[in-house]
């Protein structure tokens, strides 16, 4: 258990605890200024840094695209995880309550939907104009080999059986595959995408970098608010240039069972390289406000904040709301000749003291 603690000062003294136990993150809220509730939020973020550092990395974990053409059940198996991560069984659709093999079933049936709903996307995202990209990252499960892999192949192989009969037999809840080229069976523990664009269509913020020139800067606010309420609905090239230089990072999802073990972190090096072979100068992620494990993340991998959501952007949007986060895979131009003067000059100040200046 790793135990964080602050001390705050002003109306008394009030000792804040921020403790890790095997049910996550825990603060100990003593609080009754603002200042002492962002104490807690960086004791949190610093427990989350720390604990990632020094969680056990996966060596047999591999990362690489996954094309619809090369790696088709990869990528069904990449869709049964996103499920799994971002949606929750909400029972039976007439409302009745069932038991047993119906209700197995049931969820089948509906993990079955759902995983279709995720295959389709890439249709639905090129009518919007995107340029995606997915990342995978996969174990051979005959390889899972250490104290820590063999914790986490008996999770995944509990997590294979509560699946169900029924829905596993259809690949709809199970993020396995076969390998095409090696025959192996193998599971995807964390997957991404990539856009190539100036906005992501659905989001409202779009990153400020690179700049488009004077001339050609014709998108407004407006534009990707509407980008928002018709992403997934219409026709049309609501995700702007796709040459501009600048890139979204999205569907970020690690499998529970392998979440601090690196998975996040090999999947965000391994988009930074493929944007970078892409043209791409800067690279963009929306997270939650309240979300500061991912926070922690990016931040360790080297974004830094650009920008937020207004605070009635929650009643407005109907979901919490997001921070924009930015990585320079090349520095912009503007801020490249700041960190060169910054440099010189820092030179300049070394040299006059040197020789005894003032």
């Amino acid at each position: 258990m790793r135990v964080a603690s602050a001390t705050a000062s002003g109306g008394g003294v009030r000792r804040v605890a921020v403790r890790r136990t095997g049910g996550g993150v825990r603060a100990a809220r003593r609080c009754r200024s603002t200042s002492e509730r962002v104490e807690v939020a960086r004791l949190e973020e610093e427990v989350e840094e720390e604990e990632r550092r020094q969680s056990p990395a996966l060596a047999s974990l591999r990362v690489r695209e996954v094309t619809e053409s090369q790696h088709a059940s990869e990528l069904v198996a990449c869709a049964a995880l996103r499920v799994r991560c971002f949606y929750a069984y909400p029972g039976a659709a007439d409302g009745s309550v069932l038991f047993g093999a119906a209700e197995e079933a049931a969820k089948g049936r509906w993990l079955g939907a759902r995983r279709r709903s995720e295959e389709a996307r890439m249709l639905k995202m090129r009518r919007l104009g995107m340029h995606v990209t997915c990342l995978a990252a996969s174990v051979d499960l005959a390889t899972l080999k250490g104290s820590s892999e063999d914790a986490l192949a008996a999770g995944l192989a509990e997590d294979a059986a509560a699946t169900g009969a029924a829905s596993f037999a259809e690949g709809a809840g199970s993020a396995r595959f076969v390998d095409e080229r090696a025959g192996r069976l193998c599971e995807v523990l964390g997957t991404l995408d990539i856009h190539r664009g100036e906005r992501l269509p659905g989001e409202v913020l779009e990153g400020n970098h690179p700049r488009k020139p004077p001339e050609e800067a014709e998108e407004t606010l407006q534009t990707a608010r509407d980008s928002y309420r018709a992403a997934f609905k219409t026709h049309g090239t609501l995700a702007g240039d796709p040459n501009l230089g600048r890139a979204y990072i999205f569907n970020v999802c690690v499998s529970p069972r392998a979440r601090r073990m690196g998975v996040g972190s090999r999947l965000l090096q391994a988009a930074h390289e493929k944007a970078t072979e892409m043209g791409v100068r800067t690279i963009y992620v929306h997270v939650e406000v309240d979300n500061t494990g991912a926070q922690a993340l990016y931040r360790q991998e080297g974004y830094i904040y650009e920008k937020e959501e207004p605070p009635d952007a929650t009643i407005k949007l109907g979901r919490p709301r997001r921070y924009l986060m930015a990585k320079h895979l090349v520095a912009p131009q503007g801020l490249a000749a700041q960190a060169s003067n910054a440099a010189i000059c820092k030179k300049e100040a070394s040299v006059v003291l040197t020789a005894g200046g003032p």
